[in-house]
């Protein structure tokens, strides 16, 4: 487990199991290496990035567009060597099906992205929030 830099993690598998996900949606928890993920972005309407994020208030949740989380991203600290940001930049360089107006990104607020064994509680309590706004994104145009 992540820690709080699981959230993303967390909140997907919330969202999948949730009964008010639309049937059209289709939820994928796949971790940190979204460049593995290159075949299942080709041709896809929208997609929905979720990812924990220390610039945000922990608990809340800001939804951008990819090219506001890019510049966001450049500065924002992150757990990983190429951000996931940076790693979606690279997928739109060397996928054609997948166009940058189709992606956005859920941004999780939390203190600290140190690896753990749980979510922390504070963040763990937010979670029904969490997913609440993350059915909320999926239900905007």
């Amino acid at each position: 487990m992540a820690g709080d830099d699981g959230v993303g993690f967390r909140a997907a598998e919330a969202l999948a199991l949730d009964s008010r996900l639309p049937p059209e949606v289709e939820v994928l928890c796949g971790g940190a290496d979204v460049l593995r993920l290159a075949p299942w972005f080709e041709g896809r309407d929208r997609v929905l990035f979720v990812d924990a994020c220390l610039g945000v208030h922990a608990g809340e949740v800001q939804v951008v567009p990819h090219d506001e989380a890019r510049l966001l991203g450049s500065s924002r600290p992150h757990a990983h060597r190429l951000s996931p940001v940076e790693g979606v930049e690279l997928l739109l360089r060397v996928t054609p099906g997948m166009h940058r107006d189709d992606i956005r990104w859920a941004l999780v607020g939390v203190r600290d992205v140190r690896h753990g064994d749980a979510l922390s509680p504070g963040i763990a309590a937010a979670m029904p929030a969490i997913t609440e706004r993350l059915l909320a994104a999926l239900a905007e145009p």
